[in-house]
């Protein structure tokens, strides 16, 4: 029996790249080698196939949408949204429902405006590679198991509570690992430490604006402050990430706001440690190490409901209840 031939990167490249809702004069410009669309769609999918060769990369059209028909594909109860605080998600990487990895890329990213000067389209490319490889990095982890949701399971948690905690540590774990790789690689031009101010501001205002509607509608006040609380979390992870990549501090600024001194300062030192126990580059994380640093994380963001004033209990079925003090 001869042996089957082996696929060259551009055949493995071809095979493992999908365009979703996307128009038909969208895709000609795509398919056009000479035009930016169809180069920057190929530095990306370069940039993930080095890193995470299996996975599958869609360029959508309607990015929420695509994350959404995965979710409902795996039947997950999951309402995706791409507001995250002071900033949009442009990308995703996931689990599909035949088993493998999918990461999903809003396609705007790949059409410039006509009036970009050469410096600003410099640091477009940049910031698509850095995307790149900040999702390639979340499916190689997934490709050994050492994505959160493996990490979890291993953990064999019983309470509702520390279910909670484990998930939210995980999240801000793995956006830790893929933005130190990514900071690594290709600098993000598009985001400053400064601009973690922006953050602040929309953390403080939605805990504001939950604690206003706690007293009239409880349960739209719950959701608000706990999305309000990820996403801070996310953005907190990638704060401590490019610190170590770059080697520097948090800038003064920062240090002595309001913001920091009431919503990260508490938080920051036992934060940095927690997360500086994991391996720097895509060297691989043993897996009692992710558990244990797991298990340091959960009590620092039990933690940020106290210093934001709100209580939190599960009854026994897993049902969770908000207090405002």
């Amino acid at each position: 029996m001869s042996e089957q031939p082996e696929e060259s990167p551009a055949e493995t490249l071809a095979l493992n790249v999908q365009l979703e809702y996307m128009p038909p004069e969208a895709v000609a410009l795509l398919a056009d080698e000479a035009l930016s669309p169809h180069q920057l769609l190929s530095g990306i999918s370069a940039q993930i196939a080095g890193i995470a060769p299996s996975a599958r990369i869609c360029f959508s059209g309607d990015f929420v949408q695509s994350v959404q028909d995965r979710f409902d594909a795996r039947d997950l109860s999951v309402e995706y949204g791409a507001v995250r605080g002071a900033n949009f998600a442009v990308a995703k990487t996931m689990r599909s429902a035949s088993g493998g990895v999918d990461i999903v890329v809003n396609a705007e990213m790949l059409f410039l405006p006509a009036d970009i000067d050469q410096d600003e389209a410099h640091n477009h490319v940049i910031l698509l590679l850095h995307l790149a490889a900040h999702e390639a990095v979340h499916a190689l982890h997934h490709s050994r198991g050492e994505d959160s949701e493996a990490t979890f399971n291993s953990m064999m948690i019983t309470s509702p509570s520390d279910a909670y905690y484990a998930t939210e540590a995980g999240t801000v774990i793995e956006e830790y690992r893929a933005e130190l790789v990514a900071e690594q690689m290709h600098a993000n031009p598009a985001s400053t430490i400064l601009s973690f101010q922006d953050d602040l501001a929309s953390l403080a205002g939605s805990i504001d604006d939950a604690r206003a509607l706690s007293t009239t509608d409880v349960s739209r006040a719950a959701r608000l402050h706990l999305a309000a609380a990820t996403n801070y979390w996310k953005a907190l992870s990638l704060v401590a990430a490019r610190l170590r990549a770059a080697g520097t501090d948090i800038p003064r600024p920062i240090l002595t706001s309001a913001g920091w001194q009431k919503y990260a300062a508490p938080l920051w030192e036992r934060w940095q440690a927690a997360l500086g126990e994991l391996p720097i580059g895509l060297a691989a994380a043993d897996a009692e190490l992710l558990r244990e640093v797991t298990r340091e994380m959960m009590p620092i963001l039990e933690q940020f409901f106290v210093m934001t004033g709100v209580a939190r209990s599960w009854d026994a079925d897993g049902g969770g209840y908000m207090y405002w003090r």
